[in-house]
């Protein structure tokens, strides 16, 4: 949870490049691959990532930017969460 994370010791900063790391199998080869979230852009009061990049083993394999967020935050009932 990161609501523990409001309290006035810690000081949160961002990170400069935000990455996801992962190891693949691909035709029967294991790869690395890292997903890089760039270009971050307030929308309705959440940061969302407007770039992504792709690489597999330090190879470019795909880029793509976002033109458009729209978020759904209506709540949703807690009756729909409750057990049957």
């Amino acid at each position: 949870m990161l609501v523990p994370l409001k309290n006035k010791e810690f000081k949160l900063a961002p990170l400069g490049e935000v990455k996801s790391e992962t190891r693949l199998r691909e035709k029967g080869n294991e790869i690395n691959q890292e997903m890089f979230f760039e270009q971050y852009k307030m929308v309705d009061g959440v940061q969302e990532a407007y770039k992504l990049t792709i690489l597999r083993d330090g190879k470019a394999y795909l880029e793509g930017n976002l033109t458009e967020a729209i978020l759904h935050t209506q709540k949703v009932d807690d009756s729909v969460f409750q057990q049957p």
